[in-house]
């Protein structure tokens, strides 16, 4: 298995979207569960259930836990966080996260939720772009999602790091997909 620890502090980075904004793309943190659980009361309903699914109001302690540990093998989670003159982050936008399938280590089921106001700014390409490099090191090459039938712009996301490979119905309005991630360049 390739050196994750090598992995884990080449995603730590600073850059711009194609507005100027600077951010920071890094592995969220252990200690983020009150961070987290903040950023999901600022999301709309629609955002909410476009990432999970279903209705969810809140965030379960359990459901905290998990989502803050990430061990950085079999499950990688990045944050993005916008960041102010001084370079201190302001506010965090997106999370995103890869989690290996356990009787298929090549493949790990993606997700990712923006912030509403930060949709169509090129957020979702940064982070996904740098996960998917942080799983290909880790022996990641096929990604599986679940997202609702009308969700265009995940769809559009993940066309941006893999190619579809197929999609099937999960559920009554759920898709299935598998995306076939692309070697990093160099």
């Amino acid at each position: 298995m390739p050196d994750t620890e090598h992995a884990h502090h080449a995603f730590l980075r600073q850059t711009t979207l194609p507005d100027g904004t600077p951010i920071r793309i890094r592995r969220i943190r252990a200690d983020g569960a009150a961070e987290l659980q903040r950023a999901f009361h600022q999301l709309s309903p629609g955002a909410r259930n476009q990432r999970f699914l279903a209705r969810k109001d809140r965030l379960t302690a359990e459901e905290l836990d998990f989502l803050t540990h990430a061990d950085g093998r079999d499950h990688l989670a990045l944050v993005v966080a916008v960041l102010d003159a001084a370079g201190s982050e302001v506010d965090k936008i997106a999370v995103a996260r890869s989690v290996r399938d356990r009787s298929d280590p090549s493949v790990a089921e993606v997700a990712v939720i923006v912030k509403d106001e930060w949709h169509r700014r090129g957020v979702g390409e940064a982070l996904l772009t740098n996960l998917a490099a942080w799983a290909w090191q880790t022996g990641v090459r096929r990604w599986r999602a679940y997202y609702w039938k009308d969700n265009a712009g995940i769809q559009r996301l993940l066309a941006k790091v893999g190619v579809k490979r197929y999609e099937q119905r999960e559920s009554p309005g759920i898709l299935e997909a598998e995306y076939a991630l692309q070697a990093p360049p160099g």
